[in-house]
């Protein structure tokens, strides 16, 4: 009988299973300007280019439309013969993703200036889509797991590329590490932990299915502590457009959207 010790993590592999739906729902939705224009047009009903252009006057003709088309592509948005853009039901049904990830960006990777909650949207999916890091972030979700375990886990992470992704996560805040260099073990810290309800939110949204009520009102209850925080804060609550939208231009915001990515 073989003395070989074969490391077996079946809750994991599980786990895994999902990871896919999750990194193909933020290939989809990391894309710069994607939540600015889902979030603006489903807010409307229904825009045309020029609505759409005249509200966001940050982004450049020659970046908006191809955005429009990559939407369209992508099945976030339909565009009418008429030339109106409108939400599909697949962008009907990204609020309870943005509402996730809008409560984890306030609460876990807070902007050096005040923005708009499309804005902290568009920043934790941007970090998030860094390659491989759904897959290692769950990986390491049932506990401290050292460089050789993830290799075994995760076969498609090239060798070499796995120190500095997971250099880049432990500098995000999303790992912490522990042990002796060259042993160390990694998990999950408290901000990569708390992304449990945006990994729920993105995996259901890219399955097709709704968003469990039971998460919704966890998430809802983390908006309400993080909107009472910034009013607490003396800053004025920087929602995009949840309200009647004022006359043109379209889109409220007290700041226009950060550069920086």
């Amino acid at each position: 009988m073989s003395n070989t010790v074969t490391l077996i993590r079946p809750a994991s592999s599980r786990r895994l299973q999902g990871a896919d739906d999750v990194q193909e729902a933020i290939e989809s939705l990391a894309p710069r300007w994607t939540t600015w224009t889902m979030q603006l047009v489903t807010h409307h009903k229904r825009m045309r280019y020029a609505e759409v252009a005249a509200a966001m006057t940050w982004i450049s003709p020659g970046s908006l439309q191809p955005r429009l088309r990559a939407m369209q592509d992508g099945g976030l948005l339909a565009r009418t013969s008429s030339g109106e853009y409108l939400p599909t039901s697949d962008g009907l049904r990204l609020s309870a993703t943005y509402e996730a990830m809008g409560a984890w960006g306030l609460a876990h990777r807070p902007a050096a200036e005040p923005v708009a909650r499309a804005e902290h949207v568009e920043r934790s999916l941007s970090a998030l889509s860094r390659s491989y890091t759904t897959h290692l972030l769950w990986a390491v979700e049932p506990g401290p797991t050292s460089r050789a375990e993830l290799l075994e886990l995760l076969p498609q992470v090239p060798e070499g590329t796995l120190p500095g992704r997971l250099i880049q996560l432990t500098e995000d805040g999303l790992l912490s590490r522990s042990g002796a260099p060259r042993h160390y073990r990694y998990e999950l810290t408290a901000a990569g932990r708390a992304l449990a309800p945006s990994w729920d939110a993105l995996q259901r949204w890219n399955r097709g299915e709704d968003a469990a009520p039971a998460a919704g009102s966890v998430v809802a209850a983390a908006v309400s502590r993080a909107q009472a925080a910034v009013l607490r804060g003396a800053v004025p609550p920087l929602v995009f457009s949840h309200v009647e939208p004022p006359p043109p231009p379209f889109v409220q915001h007290a700041v226009a959207p950060s550069r920086a990515r």
